[in-house]
């Protein structure tokens, strides 16, 4: 799926809202939400696609809740609620992503205790091996070659 893909897609989504905002709108908070995920358009993922799309959608209610604010006068009590209304959307979207990134840390690019080790992958040692009961130097193998040790072991 392309960025304009995308963006076309969560118009049609976002439908009734999409009045009151700009093309320019929508490709800001696809940076946004790019930016904040560490990965882009295009791309075939289903994954990546689904959080891409969910983190333009909490950028663009971020946009209206700041228009909200704007417009906010103290008689008017219906636009209170909707700033509220956008205020505890975004603090669910909002955990919804803290959740998920802590499920799925390896598609979100974040590297965790059982994954750091697998990231860096080999290491050659930079001394002689020997064995530690005997002395016996261990830095080679039989057939002349240097060990490679996984991980630094």
């Amino acid at each position: 799926m392309t960025q304009s893909e995308l963006v076309i897609k969560c118009q049609q989504e976002i439908k009734g809202l999409s009045s009151e905002l700009v093309d320019d709108d929508y490709d800001n908070a696809y940076s946004e939400a790019a930016d904040e995920l560490s990965f882009g358009c295009p791309t075939d993922d289903t994954f990546r696609i689904k959080w891409l799309k969910k983190r333009l959608k909490r950028h663009i209610v971020s946009y209206l809740y700041d228009a909200a604010l704007v417009n906010f006068d103290v008689p008017k009590a219906k636009l209170q609620q909707i700033v509220n209304n956008y205020r505890d959307r975004l603090a669910e979207m909002d955990s919804e992503y803290e959740l998920a990134k802590s499920e799925y840390p390896v598609e979100f690019g974040i590297l965790t205790a059982e994954t750091e080790g697998d990231a860096f992958g080999q290491t050659v040692s930079t001394g002689f091996v020997q064995d530690s009961r005997t002395g016996e130097d261990l830095t080679y193998e039989v057939e002349d070659s240097v060990l490679i040790n996984n991980r630094g072991e």
